[in-house]
């Protein structure tokens, strides 16, 4: 039986939209066929001949809206499939359809498939909301299901057996590792353009585009208008998903920039140390020589600065967290510290210095940095992850009074990732 968690209407609606995929689909893959070819007009009449078909295929293995007879959806799955191919050459005349038979889905009416644990399967997939599928977008997370349920009958029709959850398990693996790889690449080609020195423009810019879309959201909230987002890789995204790409790439680039000072900063130290040791040997300079040294005073000018700038560097590091926050991440995190770290909690997360590091008691580190993963991912924090990271390995420890342990930076950086999830028994109560 389908998991009582669902009720029956959702249960309907779900196995509707599953069973229908693929006449969804090849729906889909005429219309991209027929794009930049035919107007709006014609793609609508698809459309509507795709709703048509697959309103037909619903009612004939429902008859007439009873319950759904498994016994009936080979047959009628391959029939309608037909159908909707058959019905194409009335609706766009002059269009050559003989290239995309070799698409149609194959669907043997014969197929051995077990619908019902097919679809108990894919009811499992729709409640499972632990994924993180930050790579897609939620107005195309439906389609990739679509995809992802087409995967999995597909396979079962290539190994001839009515159902396998591990061969499914195994498909959709594959499936889910060349999504990402696709969107990844589409990642890549697009950053390729900004990753190049001097990486002081791109970090403006991101710096521009992160304020600009702050703002917007901010306006949103009083207009009730929402922001307008750039198109990104050929998908629609979210401002806070947009922002979080933005950071992404800003912390990146400000790496990258700080690499390349420190290397400056490294040739010209070697160079001034070359230059005072044949000083001090007294050797005659040369005409280069000299004028290498007439630049040596800007030169212990600017090892100066960056002196002054690696004594700022070590200085603790502070965190910024919106004001209307700070309480809020107070109360959610001063159950997990001893009773004598509460005030300096207080403190430190006001982005004040305090005497001592703050022992983190009762509670799994990863759910303690979850608390500022989720408040960094709505923008209350206007630190980078690794500046979080590193301020939370400053700050705190973790153990027993007995055996405080230090937190390792890097550990932290990886809970701060999106891919890291924390049971949700385990979690701290965060109220945003």
């Amino acid at each position: 039986m389908i998991d009582d968690e669902f009720s029956q209407e959702e249960i309907d609606a779900y196995i509707r939209k599953r069973l229908t995929c693929p006449i969804v689909l090849a729906e889909l893959f005429v219309i991209v066929t027929l794009h930049n070819k035919y107007d709006e007009q014609v793609i609508t009449k698809v459309r509507k001949h795709s709703a048509a078909i697959q309103n037909q295929f619903w009612l004939c293995v429902t008859l007439k809206h009873q319950k759904v007879q498994t016994n009936l959806i080979n047959y009628f799955l391959h029939f309608h499939l037909k159908l909707f191919y058959a019905g194409l050459p009335m609706l766009v005349p002059g269009l050559e359809f003989s290239h995309l038979k070799k698409r149609i889905l194959l669907f043997p009416k014969d197929s051995p498939i077990d619908w019902q644990e097919l679809l108990v399967r894919f009811l499992d997939f729709e409640g499972d909301d632990e994924k993180q599928f930050d790579f897609i977008h939620p107005k195309e997370l439906e389609f990739y299901k679509t995809l992802a349920y087409v995967t999995a009958y597909q396979e079962l029709l290539r190994i001839g057996q009515s159902f396998d959850q591990a061969a499914i398990d195994i498909a959709l693996a594959s499936f889910e590792k060349n999504v990402r790889d696709a969107a990844h690449s589409y990642d890549k080609m697009y950053w390729a353009q900004f990753d190049h020195p001097p990486f002081q423009r791109n970090i403006l810019w991101l710096q521009t585009m992160i304020t600009e879309m702050k703002f917007q959201i901010k306006q949103a909230e009083i207009s009730g208008v929402m922001p307008s987002v750039p198109k990104f890789f050929k998908q629609e995204l979210s401002p806070e998903h947009f922002i979080r790409i933005l950071t992404g790439r800003l912390e990146l680039y400000t790496l990258k920039q700080e690499g390349l000072l420190h290397q400056k900063a490294l040739e010209e130290f070697d160079a001034i140390e070359q230059a005072n040791s044949l000083s001090n040997k007294g050797l005659v300079q040369t005409k280069e020589e000299a004028t290498f040294d007439s630049r040596t005073a800007l030169s212990n000018t600017e090892a100066v600065l960056l002196k002054e700038n690696a004594e700022q560097v070590a200085k603790p590091p502070k965190i910024k967290i919106d004001f209307d926050q700070v309480d809020l991440l107070f109360t959610a995190l001063k159950d997990f510290v001893q009773p004598k770290d509460i005030e300096k909690l207080q403190l430190v997360l006001k982005g004040n210095q305090i005497t001592s590091p703050i022992l983190i008691i009762d509670c799994k580190l990863n759910a303690w940095v979850l608390v500022f993963r989720q408040a960094h991912n709505a923008n209350y924090i206007s630190n980078n992850k690794i500046e979080i990271a590193e301020w939370i390995a400053h700050w705190f420890r973790i153990g027993s009074a007995s055996d405080p342990q230090e937190i390792k930076q890097g550990t932290v950086t990886s809970y701060l990732k999106p891919s890291r999830r924390t049971a949700k028994n385990k979690r701290i109560s965060y109220k945003q």
